[in-house]
């Protein structure tokens, strides 16, 4: 778990000696003993239970539930297709060319059109303030 090899723990073990002394080495190596213990036993019963619980779940009633959702997809989706198909055949009666031909429509107002009587106009603006600042070099 910590990754920590015999040597590390010699280590650890000289240091322990050197600072707490030979005296007082049994009653700290028993606390450290009791603490894990205790630590592992914790651990253990979180696990135990986590496991209970998982078992616990329902897990035929939630198969059943994503079949019945799949089922529900497939049938949105057929019926989706279904209306698309209609609508599809309706778009391509009211666009057959036999009733285009019947009906005229008007023709709608084209943007080159407009457009095209505004540039003159700003040409002209142009060109005046062009000769006007020519004519100011000049003199």
């Amino acid at each position: 778990m910590f990754d920590i090899g015999f040597w590390e723990l010699c280590v650890i073990g000289a240091v322990l000696l050197l600072v707490i002394g030979p005296e007082r080495m049994p009653e700290v190596a028993k606390q450290i003993g009791y603490w894990a213990t205790r630590a592992r036993r914790t651990v253990n019963q979180l696990r135990n239970e986590m496991r209970k619980e998982l078992d616990s779940l329902p897990t035929e009633q939630i198969n059943k539930a994503k079949q019945s959702m799949a089922a529900i997809t497939k049938d949105v989706a057929a019926i989706g297709s279904d209306i698309s198909a209609q609508m599809s055949e309706k778009i391509n009666i009211k666009s057959s060319p036999e009733k285009l031909t019947k009906e005229k429509l008007p023709e709608p107002i084209s943007a080159a059109k407009t457009k095209s009587k505004a540039r003159p106009k700003a040409k002209k603006k142009a060109d005046s303030k062009a000769t006007a600042n020519t004519k100011d070099k000049n003199a």
